[in-house]
């Protein structure tokens, strides 16, 4: 409320300008009454009573000071008051305060600063008005002085917010917390005690509990009469970290028919270790891109903090001839065609591998661009998988120079592939555009059948498979077959080679050699005797490829040598090979564990088992030395030593 003058401190109580104190008395007791906030209920009361208790006060100071309300004779001017600001704290306010504000006010042509004394009762208002008469600026020699007034402003303070003579203390409580019955807290109050609140109930954010007389006191009310404290609850929610997105690629066919899809992420545990958790998430048939799946509080877990919550979401891929319409469940598919004759027949491709044509009809000739529809052939409802939307065929005629060459890819296979055939998914990277000239690059895969002992050079045409530039009938895509090289084998027609590296030791000493199969085949045994230039090779009939036109025939093992050239090598370690009359005569298998050392540059060493299968061939004789190469200790920069075992015949 604004600062009130005599005249208009007499106007809110209805009185005329020469009115004595006396009357002034008796018209506010009935005002005060009358407007009291406890007997009138009405909107405005609280102001009403408040300006009223404001122009009495006023109107006391004025009759305290001897200054009459009522003037005979020409009246004096006085200037207008001097306002300032008086903040004080809710503790002040509590226990009533004299304050000592020193002002500065205008004498005449001059400015000084005055102390002046300021008395605050207990629990004055806000906005209340303290008057100091005659204390402010003196414009004139003969002049009245100008009041001073000191409007009461309450500082903010630390625990409480002020309701006029009640106190509002929020009590912050833990989320977890609130579900306890019986339970007490410790409530501040504003004359620093601490006072206990029992609490029987479930603490929601509407909670209130009012506590009598722990508020401030009313300005000179009977014994000591104060407000109330009421306690509200701010319900303390622990933070949760932002949510981690996950981005996940899905096919035009997977959201059409449907399909599950499993994610496996780590995530931190309280101890600070990582464990794997495994996301489920099942795509409905006509799920849209965009479509976002959320698991609530799957992310890291960490103290006093809500784990993050995890969302996945789907990334429709671009496909190489249909394109998804937007806010149904429409498909379009562009055909480029050259010009075709009349009754002719065209394939055209459907998510749902049906057989769908076109007959050529006079449309077709005569129109550069013609649509087609097919009813029930585009994507399946979300709601309801049994409606389905509708394949659009955009029909567009080009000229015969309008379709693309034919591009060709290498479709590298394994020999183990070509051994045993198989099935071989191929991913190609193919540029499509939409209808606006937009350019994408997508993944294309390809799988294809492949029979055993199929042949390099071999083609696999798919029609129309390649680029999708606009305006132009894409061309085939052509995969020829070419075996990729391997560690131990290599193709000639239907033979495999198998290449033998040699040194003068190996033929020189009388040894077997297994020979690797490219299947499942146990391995070949191979002697050395019998090499008599490494010029020379060996073949193992029936051991090589298949024939793809008749499987039952087959190309040959073929083992070839090569001379390399020779490390230095320890000297053979001998072992006795002690067999009785019956094992040297029938012949037998022996195992051995060896234990031997691998020698690092610096003289160090490591052991290891080795375990050795022996053919002891049947009609040996005592002595005979069998060698088994590179299977001792290896020592650095050197080949391993080799094993020599000598039959001896025992009796047993």
């Amino acid at each position: 409320m604004s600062v009130l003058d005599e005249r208009e401190a007499l106007e809110v109580l209805g009185l005329p300008l020469n009115s004595n104190f006396d009357t002034v008395k008796s018209c506010y007791k009935k005002l005060a009454l009358k407007n009291h906030p406890d007997k009138d209920s009405s909107s405005g009361a609280n102001e009403r009573f408040a300006k009223i208790n404001k122009a009495f006060e006023l109107l006391s100071r004025i009759h305290s000071s001897h200054q009459p309300i009522k003037r005979d004779g020409p009246r004096k001017r006085q200037p207008p008051p001097n306002i300032f600001n008086l903040m004080l704290t809710l503790e002040e306010i509590f226990n009533g305060v004299v304050k000592y504000e020193e002002v500065k006010r205008k004498l005449v042509d001059k400015y000084e600063f005055i102390v002046l004394e300021v008395e605050v009762v207990p629990g004055t208002l806000t906005g209340t008005n303290i008057v100091l008469p005659n204390k402010g600026d003196i414009l004139s020699e003969d002049g009245i002085a100008a009041n001073v007034i000191f409007v009461v402003k309450e500082l903010e303070h630390d625990k409480f917010i002020r309701d006029r003579f009640n106190l509002i203390y929020n009590f912050k409580i833990n989320v977890l917390d609130t579900l306890r019955v019986d339970q007490s807290l410790n409530i501040p109050t504003i004359d620093g005690d601490t006072i206990q609140l029992e609490m029987d109930q479930l603490i929601v954010s509407t909670t209130e509990k009012q506590i009598p007389n722990r508020g401030l006191p009313y300005p000179k009310a009977p014994n000591g009469k104060r407000g109330s404290l009421i306690v509200k609850f701010d319900i303390k929610y622990d933070k949760q970290d932002p949510p981690i997105r996950y981005k996940f690629c899905v096919s035009l066919e997977q959201l059409y028919s449907g399909c599950e899809k499993r994610f496996r992420i780590n995530r931190l545990t309280l101890d600070n270790e990582e464990e794997y958790v495994e996301f489920k998430i099942e795509i409905k048939p006509g799920t849209r891109g965009g479509t976002e799946f959320k698991f609530p509080r799957a992310g890291d877990r960490k103290l006093n903090v809500i784990p993050s919550d995890i969302i996945f979401y789907i990334e429709e891929k671009p496909h190489p001839k249909f394109r998804r319409i937007d806010k149904n469940d429409d498909l379009m598919v562009t055909e480029y065609f050259a010009p075709l004759e009349l009754g002719q027949r065209i394939k055209i491709p459907s998510l749902s591998n049906n057989d769908l044509e076109i007959i050529v009809d006079d449309d077709l000739i005569s129109q550069m661009e013609t649509v087609r529809l097919f009813e029930g052939e585009g994507m399946p409802n979300y709601g309801d998988p049994k409606i389905r939307g509708s394949l659009k065929v955009k029909m567009i005629l080009l000229e015969n120079d309008s379709i693309d060459r034919s591009k060709t890819v290498d479709l590298e296979l394994s020999l183990e592939t070509i051994m045993n055939g198989g099935t071989v998914l191929k991913v190609v990277k193919q540029k499509i555009f939409d209808d606006d000239g937009n350019e994408f690059i997508i993944d294309s895969f390809h799988k294809f059948q492949i029979v055993s002992g199929i042949l390099d050079g071999t083609k696999f045409t798919i029609y129309r498979g390649g680029n999708h530039y606009p305006r132009r009938v894409p061309g085939n895509l052509i995969f020829v077959t070419r075996s990729i090289k391997h560690t131990m084998f290599y193709r000639e027609n239907m033979n495999l080679i198998h290449v033998i590296p040699l040194t003068k030791k190996r033929i020189s000493i009388d040894g077997v050699v297994e020979i690797p199969t490219l299947n499942d085949e146990p391995n070949l045994n191979l002697s050395l005797s019998n090499i008599v230039d490494y010029r020379q090779c060996v073949k193992f009939k029936n051991y090589g490829f298949p024939n793809p036109n008749q499987i039952d025939i087959r190309g040959n093992l073929i083992v070839r040598f090569k001379m390399e050239y020779e490390l230095k090598q320890s000297d053979p370690i001998e072992y006795d090979l002690k067999l009785n009359h019956h094992l040297m005569e029938n012949g037998c298998k022996k195992k051995f564990n060896i234990n031997r050392r691998i020698y690092n540059f610096d003289g160090s060493f490591r052991s290891e088992d080795k375990i050795i299968v022996i053919n002891i061939p049947p009609k040996t004789k005592d002595g005979k030395r069998i060698i088994v190469f590179d299977c001792g200790d290896h020592y650095y920069n050197e080949s391993p030593q080799d094993l020599i075992f000598i039959t001896r015949a025992t009796f047993d």
